[in-house]
């Protein structure tokens, strides 16, 4: 019985460790003009996406993401539902650098969850003198 159980936990713990991969992925923050009911909005696009993509991630994950910010005002992507080390939290001047008009940064961070591992995360955008809404994905 001890070795079925010791094979059981070799198995998971090996299909946990393949399961972990390193994850690269460049979001590029633009705004436009849309139709949205019949109305043009300006709304802030990532990678030509509104609302912006869904990013698949497994848990253990090395994750690196390229934020490109194409517009001509500061940005930030603030995060919901990770633990990141706090200077990439993504809220402007508070915890996290704002990312220039015309600029670029990379995010690295190992990808865990502070909730039950069922609970989707979500992201946006973020500006210091307004928030972004209708920029979410979860």
């Amino acid at each position: 019985m001890r070795v079925i159980i010791s094979c059981l936990v070799f198995i998971f713990f090996s299909l946990s460790a393949m399961a972990q991969s390193f994850k690269s992925l460049s979001l590029v923050v633009d705004d436009t003009i849309m139709n949205i009911s019949d109305k043009n909005k300006k709304v802030i696009t990532i990678n030509g996406q509104f609302p912006a993509p869904a990013l698949h991630f497994t848990i253990g994950d090395t994750v690196e993401i390229t934020v490109i910010n194409k517009m001509h005002h500061e940005t930030s992507i603030h995060w919901h539902g990770l633990i990141l080390p706090n200077e990439q939290d993504g809220v402007p001047y508070l915890t996290t650098a704002p990312i220039k008009g015309m600029k670029k940064t990379c995010l690295s961070f190992h990808f865990k969850t502070n909730r039950n591992l069922l609970v989707p995360f979500s992201y946006h955008a973020s500006r210091a003198d307004r928030h972004v809404w209708g920029f979410y994905y979860s």
